[in-house]
């Protein structure tokens, strides 16, 4: 099962035991009772958008390949450099298949900076030279 099946479950049954324990509450015939619903509601759909977010911070804004160096933009602007692409190591992860946003699969590649320092980047298939082919999921 994936990580994100699994989150989204875990929201919808939060919402629907919380739910449940608010109608049968001692006042929840009542019309004022219906507060307690919408703010189960409320946190539903912000705690989706926070894993939403997050799951789409690791995907970059793009990828600069120069002669001296592979620069990845992350998607909040954020600039890591990382060898030239023809010395570049990148270790595929895992693979994710195509799905609504992505039309092509979606590797989360680790690579290391130029220091050494490991960082892990979901990239578009075929973006970069990758070792290493887990299964698709």
């Amino acid at each position: 099962m994936h990580l994100a099946e699994l989150f989204v479950g875990a929201i919808v049954v939060l919402y629907a035991v919380l739910a449940v324990l608010d109608r049968t509450g001692p006042d929840g015939s009542t019309p004022g009772a219906t507060v307690g619903l919408l703010i189960f509601t409320f946190l539903a759909v912000v705690l989706g958008l926070c894993g939403v977010v997050f799951a789409l911070s690791q995907a970059p804004r793009g990828v600069e390949v120069t002669a001296d160096a592979t620069v990845v933009v992350g998607r909040f602007g954020r600039r890591t450099e990382y060898p030239p692409l023809a010395r570049l190591k990148a270790r595929e992860v895992r693979r994710f298949a195509p799905g609504i946003l992505a039309r092509a699969p979606v590797l989360l590649v680790e690579l290391r900076t130029a220091s050494g320092r490991p960082s892990n980047v979901l990239l578009e298939d075929g973006l970069i030279p990758v070792a290493g082919r887990p299964s698709d999921d």
